[in-house]
């Protein structure tokens, strides 16, 4: 199966690599799984009804876009969602930005959280969802901010969560497919607010002028 997604709004953010990524490790998970991969014919729908979302991306996007640290917690098959979340944010955003699993927060991640960090979750329903939950509850008991990438409906996140990026409800294994698109369009709102160069990140363009040269043999 050949999977490709072409998005030039999010300039050389490398979304469509990622993306395509992650739709081959949920078929390969599905067959492993024995589901039947119809689920996937699902996806452009989904991305489309994440794409209107956009304007409730734009709001969460003020509100982190005068800070200078954020730390991004994920479990499981959405741990490397949060890398890549802190990846972006700092690639395009300038900010400060690093990705912890979940579990781990106490050994020494907890120690930087303050009242000017926000620390992003991502905690759909999956089978990591109780654990994540826990994690937030103990965050928001030192009074930190909390923004969360969970399912749309999840009561519990909406009652603990500062701000939330809400995600289709999908089968748990294409959760990472929904997570990320967020957590791209925070990082490109993020930086268009604080007047970035999106399609040029700072130290970047060398990296660009190469792959354009390679392109065009």
């Amino acid at each position: 199966m050949i999977c490709r997604v072409d998005i030039d709004i999010w300039g050389c953010m490398g979304l469509s690599d990622i993306f395509n990524n992650l739709l081959v490790s949920d078929a390969l998970l599905m067959v492993l799984a024995g589901q039947m991969t119809r689920d996937l014919s699902l996806v452009p729908d989904l991305v489309g009804q994440l794409l209107d979302r956009e304007q409730d991306v734009v709001s969460v996007s003020r509100y982190m876009k005068d800070t200078r640290d954020a730390l991004y917690l994920g479990r499981g098959i959405n741990m490397p969602i949060a890398y890549e979340g802190a990846l972006k944010l700092k690639e395009i955003s300038y900010i400060h930005a690093e990705a912890y699993p979940a579990g781990e927060m106490k050994h020494g991640p907890i120690a930087l959280i303050d009242r000017d960090m926000p620390v992003i979750v991502i905690a759909p329903k999956d089978p990591w969802y109780d654990k994540m939950i826990s994690q937030v509850e103990q965050v928001k008991a030192r009074g930190r901010k909390v923004i969360g990438v969970a399912t749309d409906g999840d009561e519990r996140m909406q009652g603990l969560a500062d701000q939330v990026l809400w995600v289709p409800d999908v089968p748990w294994m294409l959760s990472p497919v929904m997570t990320v698109i967020p957590l791209q369009m925070l990082a490109y709102h993020i930086a268009a607010l604080r007047g970035l160069d999106v399609d040029q990140p700072r130290n970047f363009k060398w990296l660009t002028k190469i792959g354009h040269e390679k392109g065009q043999k």
